[in-house]
This record gives C-alpha cells, structure tokens and sequence, in this order.
C-alpha cells in the first residue's frame, strides 16, 4: 500500500529501524562483506563529492582500474591509492593512476606525452 506522504513513509521507515537495529546493522556489515568492490566504489564516490571532485567511473570501470591490487588499498603508506594527474579534473579513466599513499604524498604526478 503507498504512503500518504513521504513524511509518512519515512516514520515508518524509522520505527521499522528503531525495531530492529541489530538485525539492520548485521544486514549491513554482510552486505559490505559481500560486495566490496561495490562498497569500495561507492564510498571513493561518496568521499570525492565530500571534496568537490567530480567521480566520473561507473562500477565496472573501477573494478576494471583496480584489477588484481583491489586487496592492496588502504591507508598505510604502502597501500595503494587512485591518484589523478596533477590533481586536477575528474576521476575517470585516462586521469587517473594507481600509487602508493607516500607516492601520492609527494605530489601529483604530471600529465605524460603523449606518444606520437
């Protein structure tokens, strides 16, 4: 049956939540367990709104960037991260490449020539 109104419909989504917490937050976490490529794309496009970056990759398109390394992101400084060149523009494929945190430290890498 629809809801009157939004507002209605979010009431009940919060007395729904409000029931059952334990059962929502464990649905989570195995959906997080469950697709981490996904949960992965979603919060680098979440966070790259956050700073005002425009995240132009669809799923398969950062899956496809990570390949093999996907296990190797992280924070610490030899984990790998998504750079861009010279730090500008969006995150899509041809601005972006793959570094080591320290590396990313240091400074953007520059455009390469192109090769005529």
């Amino acid at each position: 049956m629809p809801y009157a109104s939004r507002e209605d419909a979010s009431a009940q989504n919060r007395r729904r939540y409000r029931k059952n917490k334990q059962a929502v937050r464990d649905a989570s976490k195995k959906w997080r367990e469950d697709n981490p490529e996904r949960f992965a794309w979603l919060g680098q496009r979440h966070t790259s709104k956050q700073r005002g970056v425009a995240f132009e990759l669809t799923f398969e398109e950062f899956v496809g960037f990570w390949g093999f390394d996907f296990d190797r992101r992280g924070r610490g400084p030899d984990d790998l991260c998504m750079g861009r060149f010279g730090d500008e523009g969006a995150y899509r494929i041809g601005n972006i490449y793959v570094a080591s945190n320290s590396e990313n430290k240091q400074g953007p890498r520059p455009r390469p020539e192109p090769d005529f």
